[in-house]
């Protein structure tokens, strides 16, 4: 019975010349790079986006996320595409995460090598001056 309504209501639309196509350009947008600022998996090239807090157990903000990837030590990760620097392979627990596993995290000599509009600063974390949540 609803159906029947809306079919009558769909048709009684086109008939009248009301109905109107809308055409929508799809732009593709490029995926993140590593050490970019995210909010979710999908927007990494990388598949990996994580939230990173310091310190760890007083996180409450999802921006403070970046696109990382998983390391065993720092050579596996890229150098910083911002500021040449290279990676440094940080076990994602000492960062807020749930498990011991390693993320890359962008390293730096001051706040500009970081994204401060996103709320990261140069911090110094286990003797390594790293971008990481600024609080």
């Amino acid at each position: 019975m609803n159906t029947r309504i809306i079919l009558a209501a769909l048709l009684g639309t086109v008939i009248s010349g009301c109905w109107e196509l809308e055409y929508v350009e799809v732009v593709d947008v490029p995926a993140l790079e590593t050490y970019d600022t995210c909010y979710s998996d999908l927007d990494c090239a990388s598949g990996l986006c994580e939230e990173i807090a310091v310190p760890a157990d007083e996180y409450g903000d999802y921006v403070n996320a970046i696109c990382t990837e998983s390391c065993f030590d720092d050579l596996d990760c890229p150098d910083s595409a911002f500021n040449w620097l290279p990676g440094a392979c940080v076990p994602h627990d000492l960062l807020g995460g749930l498990d011991a596993r390693g993320i890359c995290v962008e390293r730096c000599e001051n706040d500009a090598d970081c994204a401060e509009y996103a709320g990261f600063a140069c911090t110094v974390f286990y003797g390594e001056r790293l971008c990481l949540p600024s609080y």
